[in-house]
């Protein structure tokens, strides 16, 4: 598997696409654990739904009481382990083959396994994957926090398959899965033996990061509120070559 960067602003990325995203259909949110009915999350908008039409195994839990005030979602307060199976994979149903996504995956502990590992000396590692290829390693080290990881994909079938890979190093789990349909010029570097994973996107300085560049906007896009001062932006897209 062979890596490479792609460099590209992104502010002519979306002057020259906003159209193409305006009239797509087929926005899947699924909120991972959780119990009740469906939703619209208050900050987003965004309609989410349960995981229990996308896989049959796992456990269910909630974060805990303590963190639901710093979660930046509500989707971060439920989450989906798996304690047991080595891999364990959503499917999501994709419009069509052949169909460009943003797969956008989010992770928060919340200490929702009761504390019983201290993640900043012993952080949660486990692999994540779209289909058989690697996407990337998550590593847990802060209860608090929401880890989001990102990728562009082409579907080859007619779902999607997103995968948690457990590799001894702790229990896999995932707060929230979401497919994004994307315009079929845009990102032109993911076809279909090669997939496109975020590496960073900044926020010049936005106040409300949450809804920079995120839906309803025709780019569904989300900044990193960590760099809410930066002064310059640069999006890196890591390739993913499929195996051989």
């Amino acid at each position: 598997m062979s890596f490479g960067y792609i460099y590209s602003n992104c502010w002519f990325i979306y002057i020259c696409f906003v159209t193409s995203l305006k009239n797509l259909s087929g926005f899947v949110s699924i909120d991972c654990g959780l119990s009740g009915p469906s939703y619209v999350d208050d900050r987003t908008n965004i309609s989410y739904v349960s995981d229990d039409g996308y896989i049959a195994t796992g456990e269910k839990h909630e974060i805990s009481s303590e963190y639901k005030s710093r979660a930046l979602y509500t989707s971060d307060h439920s989450l989906r382990s798996f304690p047991s199976g080595g891999r364990n994979c959503y499917a999501v149903a994709a419009a069509a083959r052949g169909r460009k996504y943003l797969v956008r995956a989010r992770f928060m502990h919340g200490d929702y396994d009761g504390g019983e590992r201290n993640l900043a000396s012993t952080p949660v590692r486990f692999n994540l994957n779209i289909g058989l290829d690697f996407w990337y390693e998550v590593t847990v080290s802060d209860a608090a926090r929401t880890y989001t990881r990102e990728a562009i994909a082409v579907a080859v079938a007619s779902s999607v398959s997103v995968c948690l890979l457990d590799t001894g190093h702790g229990t896999p789990f995932i707060s929230s899965l979401e497919l994004r349909p994307m315009g079929i010029d845009m990102y032109p570097e993911a076809v279909v033996n090669r997939s496109l994973g975020l590496f960073t996107r900044l926020n010049m300085g936005a106040n409300n990061f949450l809804s920079l560049m995120a839906y309803p906007q025709p780019t569904p896009l989300t900044s990193n509120p960590g760099f809410a001062e930066a002064k310059e932006l640069d999006e890196a897209l890591l390739g993913m070559s499929r195996r051989e």
